[in-house]
């Protein structure tokens, strides 16, 4: 039995490598690599768990195999695994779930599943590739309004503000950007300032990275439309100043952001 549990795993391993070229993606599938993968999820065996996440997060950078993933029961396994002990099966369970959350029906379907507990415990590592994956995950699921409010019930806005000034920018302008999509629902611009959203925010938004700047005053913009006192926060901090400054920036992104910034500001009755 022990040698057949080897052999079976040896043989989920060379599928494994398999996946990693698109072009084997359909052939894998129709011969069966999906239930094969999927028999190991529950495994207590690390390097099992392994190999599922990392052929799903293969298998999940094709959009016409999300379907089938997520009939075969895939979605449920990735987030059975996110909960893994293991760093090395967290960024495979995370770089899944980024890939399938790509597809707008799977948005809402992730978040139904559970894998908002899991996201959320993950924004705690302190491993710069879990954290690409989780705050990139996250922000295409807030995309979606219907999640937009559970996202925020999840206890993620305050380690998204933290990840917001990140010297890493992919780490820094993603989780920027999930925020300021976040922050679309008038519901949640309250909820993103209480937390001490910003200063941070309008220090972030004079970042290096033009990617930062744009989803940093992304967030601003969308923040100052607040009907709260908090947009005088906005105010005193100086952050109608950047985005005024944001209106001569060469780049057409950070002008459309500025303009929005001011114009909600400017509905302010104070």
């Amino acid at each position: 039995m022990y040698v057949n549990i080897l052999l079976y795993k040896h043989s989920v391993s060379i599928s494994l490598d398999l996946t990693s070229t698109t072009a084997n993606h359909m052939t894998i599938i129709e011969d069966g690599g999906i239930p094969a993968f999927l028999a190991l999820c529950n495994s207590p065996d690390l390097m099992s768990q392994y190999y599922v996440g990392c052929a799903l997060a293969n298998l999940s950078c094709s959009l016409s195999n999300h379907p089938i993933i997520v009939e075969a029961g895939g979605l449920q396994a990735i987030i059975a695994i996110a909960h893994s002990q293991d760093p090395d099966v967290h960024q495979q369970a995370a770089a899944a779930l980024r890939g399938l959350s790509v597809t707008f029906s799977n948005k809402m379907k992730i978040v139904q599943e559970g894998a908002l507990a899991p996201l959320a415990h993950l924004l705690a590592s302190d491993d710069v590739e879990i954290l690409r994956e989780v705050v990139a995950c996250l922000s295409n699921l807030a995309v979606s309004d219907e999640n937009k409010y559970e996202i925020v019930k999840a206890g993620t806005v305050a380690a998204l503000i933290s990840l917001s000034q990140s010297s890493d920018m992919i780490v820094s302008s993603q989780s920027c950007a999930t925020l300021a999509n976040l922050a679309e629902l008038k519901s949640n611009q309250d909820a993103i300032a209480n937390e001490g959203a910003i200063r941070p925010t309008i220090a972030v938004m004079r970042s290096k990275y033009i990617e930062v700047q744009r989803e940093a005053g992304r967030l601003l913009a969308n923040l100052c439309a607040s009907e709260s006192e908090f947009t005088n926060i906005i105010v005193e901090a100086g952050g109608h100043n950047l985005l005024i400054s944001y209106l001569l920036s060469n780049d057409t992104a950070s002008q459309r952001v500025g303009s929005m910034g001011i114009c909600n500001l400017c509905t302010q009755m104070r």
